[in-house]
């Protein structure tokens, strides 16, 4: 057989194929490619690379949970949605200048990113501040972030661009 009729027959079977087994979908004005029956928000995934290729976290420091800050955020996260919101274990902290980004696991809650920022009274939870659930179908990172800068624009971009979420209930 010649070549070129081998390529072509190889490029036709292989388009077939993607073709079977391929598909893109929209949801709620967002394109996902679906393969085995399950959605997978390429964009999403290539959105989050992106942003992990070009931030800037200098000026983004990792607070760990054992310490006064951490020990704040829970007392307000405590007092936030009571009963079950005093059940809560910090996962990551993260702080720039006045604003903090913490996720948060719960015992009978879903997880939950949230955002706060430091005021005359101590740290405050501004109003839609979080991010709580799974982000299914889409790609857990770009999701959050987008929602909480919509939610809280004055945060700093650089403190959502350096927060990787690590729960496996957010994807």
């Amino acid at each position: 057989m010649k070549r070129h009729v081998a390529a072509t027959l190889l490029v036709l079977t292989t388009l077939g194929v993607i073709d079977a087994h391929v598909d893109i979908e929209a949801q709620d004005g967002r394109y996902f490619g679906v393969w085995q029956g399950k959605k997978h928000d390429v964009i999403g995934w290539l959105a989050d690379r992106s942003n992990q290729l070009w931030r800037n976290c200098s000026k983004v420091q990792q607070l760990g949970s054992a310490g006064p800050t951490a020990a704040q955020v829970l007392t307000l996260i405590a007092d936030h949605s009571p009963p079950d919101s005093r059940h809560a274990s910090l996962v990551s902290l993260q702080q720039q200048g006045n604003w903090l980004v913490a996720e948060l696991t719960f015992a009978r809650l879903n997880p939950a990113v949230v955002v706060l920022e430091a005021g005359p009274a101590g740290w405050r939870l501004p109003e839609r501040a979080v991010w709580s659930g799974s982000t299914a179908p889409w790609w857990p990172g770009p999701r959050i972030r987008n929602h909480l800068q919509l939610q809280v624009p004055q945060v700093p971009a650089a403190l959502l661009a350096c927060y990787e979420p690590s729960t496996p209930g957010l994807d």
